[in-house]
């Protein structure tokens, strides 16, 4: 025979019946959403770093070359047009000595650091050393799309 909802309820074993299983649920519930949080924190950041790996192997090459060269402007060139990416706040050229120095962008705080140095290399001399480049990124973008994805969790 099915007991009325509130003889469940009366019941000492009732209650601590469903009151384990919402805790249980929301436990649950609560692991679940702070995995997916992690996990889409850590995709955005694998987006950044991605697309800085493609800013290396695209223009490495290019600025190591102009920089054997002293090639001022083309580099100014290079700095302008890999500032104006979405997850670029600065980038800064530097050579090994240090006379020259090429930057765009601003400086900010809560951000990723790159760094790598450009190699020039031709088929008449060895690999060598003319310098590094400096790559920022900001976390904001990244916090921000994550905090709106907290609060539909939350809200849903």
């Amino acid at each position: 025979m099915i007991e009325s909802p509130k003889k469940l309820f009366k019941s000492t074993i009732g209650r601590i019946l469903i009151l384990r299983i919402l805790v249980f649920s929301g436990l649950i519930t609560l692991f679940i959403s702070i995995y997916q949080i992690y996990d889409d924190y850590t995709h955005e950041i694998a987006l950044i770093e991605k697309e800085v790996n493609q800013i290396k192997n695209a223009y490495q090459s290019a600025l190591a070359h102009s920089l054997w060269n002293f090639n001022t402007n083309q580099i100014k060139q290079i700095i302008r047009g890999l500032a104006n990416f979405p997850s670029i706040t600065f980038i800064e050229i530097t050579d090994t000595s240090g006379d020259f120095q090429f930057s765009a962008g601003s400086r900010q705080s809560n951000i990723l650091i790159f760094e790598f140095p450009l190699i020039f290399s031709s088929e008449y001399s060895k690999k060598q050393k003319v310098g590094s480049i400096y790559i920022q990124s900001s976390k904001k973008p990244v916090l921000d799309k994550i905090r709106n994805r907290v609060l539909i969790i939350i809200f849903s």
